[in-house]
Formats: structure tokens, C-alpha cells, sequence
């Protein structure tokens, strides 16, 4: 797995499309009811910087489009 400081720099790195891809991963997983609760925080963890993520690359695009017109 890694580090925690390699896990955040590796997510930082994702696009849009892959964040959005593990949130809606991650929120499959927490319905379904089978996992144990510590795994839930986890996910929940994870779950909640992949949403941070993709409202932060959600940003930058609106940005950059209203630099361009």
C-alpha cells in the first residue's frame, strides 16, 4: 500500500475521472454492507478526499474555462 504521505501525493495526482471512478468504487463497496466497520472508516476516509479531490479539479476546470472567455 505504502505510506500515507505516498497514498495522498499519489491521489493528489488523479484526474477527475479517476477520483470520481474510486468514490463511486468506495460508496459500491460501503452499500453493500459487507464490509466490517474499521474497513468502513476507512472508506469513508478515502471516500471523503476523493470528493475534496474531485470539487477541487471540478474548480480548476470552471477556472481555467473563465480565464479562456
Amino acid at each position: 500500500m505504502g505510506t500515507p504521505e505516498k497514498q495522498s501525493a499519489a491521489q493528489e495526482e488523479l484526474s477527475f475521472e479517476q477520483a470520481l471512478a474510486n468514490l463511486e468504487e468506495i460508496i459500491q463497496r460501503m452499500e453493500s454492507g459487507e464490509a466490517p466497520l474499521d474497513s468502513l472508516i476507512t472508506h469513508y476516509q478515502t471516500g471523503v478526499k476523493m470528493l475534496k479531490l474531485c470539487r477541487k479539479r471540478s474548480e480548476e476546470r470552471r477556472v481555467g474555462k473563465e480565464a479562456i472567455v
